[in-house]
């Protein structure tokens, strides 16, 4: 990094107003590489120049990038929140959250071969498979044909049939009674088929007309003596029965609700959001974005883009924790929307559990990102705590105080990585005697000392 010319931007940023606006920062090119807004432009432009070798990895390629940067005073921070949307949209800066407008489907995917198999399909391909849909949800999609699979028996493994019968032992599935066994070279050509029938017509029709159509072969093959094949039928609709019991895992009394959950990671922002419609969870979505400013002026800046560009919108959105400019927001979508859009933080019930829903899908993502378990993310997140690497082994490094650094070595060991301008980042290392109530009592003593 040049810095030099960082010396030269730092100087030119105390020149800088103590009043609302926004800021554009400049490549050597001229095009604007970033739009941010600030309640106090000096502050928060200055603060990109200074200390730059702690920066994120984002943030400092970006400032490594900046060969300079304009700024446009607001009268309040409403108008600097306006200003920075519309200058987005219209530049599309490279260390932007940019949401794309999504259209895109998803199929379930039936293949053509002597044993079909039902999948999930990104798109539909140029082929002689057989594609049902189009559906806008991802998540339907992949929760609807592992239902159907599940449901029905149909083998999800790589195995090629006939080719593969006999060759090896049935896998677990088929010890867990998950998988009809297919492999094993016992399962008719006509009886598989006649499971992939059953199992698209779960997929096409929904799970109680299945029901009922088993129901009646039920009492057919029983009434014939076979009762063999009448087991059959019984177990595909316990099976039926058990998946749309799961499905009734949220009632809420609001017809249109989507909720928000994010954690924050070494250098980025997970976020998560449930869809709720007609009472009933219908999707959820996950986010990832760089982080380029505080975790609650990323969320601010993804939220304005989300409902800038959605379709429709619920009335109410539950956030997991506040966010500063939630009132500027709110005004700012309605607008631009010609409604109401109110964000809430649930503080107890069910509505309250949601978020947490939300927030623990959120560190899932991050822990599948980082190979770290989503309890110990969430946990430490939720304590606003920052990790200085991103380590999938048994080390992990954070940040604290020096206060906060002191008063936990009074109650567990650890190594200082740095301590410097009051910051120290510390490394925990668990071994394979740690149990799980270590980590625990860990957590605990952070939550303790932070709090």
């Amino acid at each position: 990094m040049d810095m030099q010319k960082v010396a030269e931007l730092r100087k030119k940023a105390n020149t800088l107003p103590m009043e609302p606006g926004v800021y554009l920062m400049r490549d050597r090119r001229g095009e604007i590489i970033y739009v941010g807004k600030a309640k106090k432009l000096k502050n928060r432009v200055t603060s990109y120049f200074r200390g730059v070798e702690r920066h994120l990895p984002k943030v400092y390629r970006m400032v490594e990038m900046v060969q300079d940067f304009d700024y446009i005073v607001t009268d309040s921070e409403f108008e600097a929140l306006v200003l920075e949307c519309s200058l987005i949209k219209l530049h599309s800066p490279k260390y932007n959250i940019l949401l794309k407008d999504d259209k895109g489907y998803h199929y379930v995917c039936v293949t053509r071969e002597e044993y079909p198999r039902i999948r999930l399909a990104l798109q539909k391909g140029n082929d002689d498979n057989e594609y049902i849909g189009p559906f806008i949800s991802s998540m339907v999609v992949k929760q609807t044909v592992e239902e159907a699979n599940r449901a029905f028996l149909l083998p999800t493994c790589r195995r090629k049939f006939p080719e593969d019968f006999g060759k090896e032992r049935p896998c677990l599935n088929y010890h867990i009674h998950q998988c009809m066994g297919v492999c094993s070279g016992k399962i008719s050509r006509e009886a598989y088929h006649e499971a992939l029938d059953e199992a698209l017509q779960f997929i096409r029709t929904g799970g109680m007309q299945s029901v009922e159509k088993l129901t009646e072969r039920m009492q057919e093959a029983a009434e014939t003596l076979d009762f063999e094949r009448a087991a059959r039928y019984r177990d595909r609709i316990s099976a039926i029965r058990r998946i749309t019991e799961q499905q009734k895992v949220i009632a809420f009394p609001h017809e249109s609700l989507d909720v928000l959950g994010w954690v924050q990671g070494e250098d980025k922002i997970y976020c998560s959001l449930l869809v709720l419609r007609e009472g009933r969870l219908r999707d959820k979505k996950d986010f990832s974005f760089d982080c380029m400013g505080e975790p609650e002026e990323v969320v601010t800046e993804f939220l304005l883009s989300y409902y800038m560009q959605v379709e429709t919108a619920p009335a109410e959105v539950f956030l997991e924790r506040e966010l500063p400019d939630r009132p500027l927001l709110e005004q700012l979508l309605r607008e631009h929307r010609g409604k109401k859009i109110q964000f809430t933080v649930p503080q107890r019930g069910e509505s309250r559990k949601l978020c947490q829903m939300a927030q623990n899908n959120a560190a899932q993502e991050l822990a599948r990102d980082t190979n770290r378990t989503g309890k110990e993310i969430a946990a430490l997140t939720e304590l606003g705590m920052a990790f200085q690497v991103d380590s999938p082994t048994n080390q992990q490094f954070i940040y604290l105080s020096e206060e906060q650094a002191d008063a936990l070595r009074t109650r567990c060991t650890y190594d200082e990585e740095w301590r410097r301008e009051g910051r120290v980042a510390l490394r925990l290392c668990t071994s394979w005697a740690t149990q799980p109530q270590a980590v625990d009592e860990l957590i605990a003593a952070l939550r303790e000392i932070i709090r």
